[in-house]
This record gives structure tokens, sequence and C-alpha cells, in this order.
């Protein structure tokens, strides 16, 4: 009786962990998840080659030594945040 009851849970476990697959990726395709991710994977691709970009193009440290200081004005100002304009 016990074997019986134990192969019942498990085909029930079973059973239930299909289902919240399938539920998982019809939740994902339907609010788009997926495609949202792989626009992500995109944009980090692109920042890490403007960034490596901007390594290559920056000038060594030893030249920002003999740099003029930042006027104290300036410190701590920066542009305001971009809107975005494209909002899918």
């Amino acid at each position: 009786m016990q074997e019986a009851q134990a192969a019942t849970v498990i085909v029930v476990l079973i059973i239930s962990l299909a289902i919240f697959l399938v539920c998982r990726e019809v939740v994902c395709w339907y609010f788009k998840i997926n495609a949202l991710n792989a626009k992500l994977d995109t944009t980090n691709k692109t920042l890490a080659d403007i960034r490596d970009l901007l390594a290559a193009a920056s000038p060594p440290p030893a030249a920002m030594a003999n740099a003029a200081p930042l006027p104290t004005a300036l410190k701590g100002l920066s542009a305001p945040p971009a809107k975005p304009t494209n909002i899918p």
C-alpha cells in the first residue's frame, strides 16, 4: 500500500512540474519576456562594445595626471537624464 501511495505522489509531482513549465512558458510568451531578454542581451553587447572603444581611445592615466582640474563650480553637475522616445 505504501508503494502505491509513493508512486502516486511521484506521478502527481511530475505532472505538476510539467504543468508549471507549460504555464511559465505561456506567461513568458504573453508578456513578451523572452523578446525583452533578447533586446537586453543586444543592449549589453552594444554597451560593452562602446566601453571597449572608449577604453581604447582614452588617454593613459599618466597623461590624466597633467590634466587641469575641473573647476569647483562644475563638480557634481551632470546632464539631466534623457527621456526615452521609443518605448515599445
